[in-house]
């Protein structure tokens, strides 16, 4: 037991490290990852230039010592942003919201990711171009508010090495 106290808490600064070189905002950020949740590979979707919608990817891993749910997302392109999942239904895929946001377990990680879970950005107020960077803010309960940069790419998994 006690060697999985250390571990976790050595993951953790391992984390918190890694994610400080990509992650800056606000006291409630700092207060997320020191808790240990690491957000990574944050992309959002192109989109043709009069798009009403886009949507959002990212890699989410709780190592807090709790449950975390993902409850809201806000964008400076969008109106509004919901947290949605696909499901094949009698051979038919539908989209819809998660109700209550979405679950993370701890010790987990969850990937949003195209034909799955995902971050629907919807009444965009531009285009979104390929390379261009946004920052969005993210609300997790109990945890709070976590503010970082997504790189816009046209194929949803593709990563820029820069």
């Amino acid at each position: 037991m006690l060697l999985l106290v250390i571990y976790r808490r050595f993951q953790r600064v391992l984390m918190l490290a890694s994610a400080g070189l990509f992650l800056t905002g606000s006291p409630a950020l700092a207060s997320c990852l020191d808790q240990g949740l690491k957000l990574d590979k944050a992309q959002l979707r192109a989109t043709a230039p009069n798009a009403p919608v886009s949507a959002g990817y990212l890699q989410i891993t709780n190592m807090t010592g709790q449950t975390q749910t993902l409850v809201a997302a806000a964008a400076p392109f969008s109106q509004t942003a919901e947290i949605h999942d696909m499901k094949h239904e009698n051979g038919v895929m539908k989209m819809h919201e998660i109700n209550g946001g979405l679950v993370l377990p701890d010790g987990l990680t969850v990937k949003l990711m195209p034909k799955g879970r995902h971050l629907m950005f919807m009444g965009l107020d531009r285009q979104l171009k390929d390379d261009d960077r946004y920052q969005i803010t993210l609300t997790f309960s109990p945890c709070g508010k976590v503010t970082l940069p997504f790189h816009v790419v046209k194929m949803p998994g593709h990563h820029h090495n820069h």
